[in-house]
């Protein structure tokens, strides 16, 4: 799916406003702009702004609207997309998307929104072509990058992905999401110390109270395929402790737990487990494996 990072968004206002005769909508900022596309630019602006509140119910109608208003505006429908693949509305979100591309078909940062979007719902080749397009127009873009690499690892090209992430790190380092993708494609590899030094070199982003979950997570599952189950259970407790204590932390917490000859602690984490998914079968085989080796518990 796409990326549950929130988009930067910036809408670029003109400075000057010239009102056509006709009262027509035109988005084109170098054109005469009308009365319907400065209000459809209001709208979209208030949108956006509700939408980084996470007020999303006060942001659909004004996105709405901004369509409505000038249905020729490719940001109003692109920004109208986004709201609308948050809210599980995946079909409309594409169609719409795919009018912001219609609309702007130079703009490469569209099709890589639009190319996530298909590969989302396992469009794989709609998305190549998104990715390929959106390259051939501008091979710097980062995220166009990242869409190629994540269509790769999605057809089980792992080397090609990670040289495609690793392309897109390089063209925004800024960017956290691009490290974490590649620290998995290294863990996939069977290279968890190439992973590990990645989210190490991340880590340095924050301080040691303030790592994310997820690359805590990440971390935790280096160390384990690593042998160091002490270390991924230390970081996997962590990880639960930062908001994180979804079912699969905490089976493999438990996991590493027992590895490092902690069963009492395993157990405790196992039946937090399945206090969210009575029915989550490996956390009832693990119990129960700890329940028929008494002695370890005492």
């Amino acid at each position: 799916m796409l990326p549950p990072r929130p988009y930067p968004w910036h809408l670029l206002m003109a400075t000057s406003l010239l009102v056509v005769v006709d009262g027509g909508c035109s988005w084109n900022r170098e054109a005469a702009v009308s009365p319907k596309t400065i209000v459809s630019r209001q709208l979209c602006r208030q949108g956006i702004a509700a939408m980084e509140r996470n007020q999303w119910d006060e942001a659909e109608p004004l996105l709405a609207k901004a369509v409505d208003v000038c249905p020729e505006a490719p940001e109003a429908r692109a920004k109208y997309a986004d709201l609308l693949w948050h809210r599980n509305q995946h079909a409309e979100a594409i169609r719409e998307m795919a009018e912001a591309v219609r609309l702007a078909p130079d703009d490469a940062a569209s099709r890589v929104t639009y190319g996530e979007m298909q590969l989302a719902m396992g469009d794989i080749e709609s998305a190549g072509e998104a990715a390929d397009l959106a390259l051939d127009m501008n091979p710097k873009l980062a995220s166009a990058w990242a869409l190629r690499g994540r269509l790769m690892r999605r057809t089980g090209k792992q080397r090609e992905a990670l040289s495609d992430l690793h392309r897109a790190e390089g063209l925004d380092p800024k960017d956290s999401s691009y490290p974490m993708e590649i620290a998995e494609l290294y863990l996939g590899l069977h290279e968890p110390d190439r992973a590990l030094a990645t989210l190490q070199s991340l880590s340095s982003r924050w301080s040691d109270q303030e790592e994310p979950a997820a690359l805590l997570s990440l971390k935790g599952m280096a160390y384990s395929t690593m042998g160091r189950y002490d270390d991924a259970a230390n970081t996997f407790l962590l990880a639960c402790s930062r908001g994180g204590a979804d079912i699969e932390t905490l089976y493999r917490l438990a996991e590493t737990q027992v590895r490092a000859g902690r069963p009492r602690e395993a157990a405790a984490a196992l039946k937090k487990a399945l206090s969210l998914d009575p029915q989550h079968a490996a956390s009832r085989h693990l119990l129960a494996q700890l329940g028929t080796d008494r002695g370890s518990l005492r």
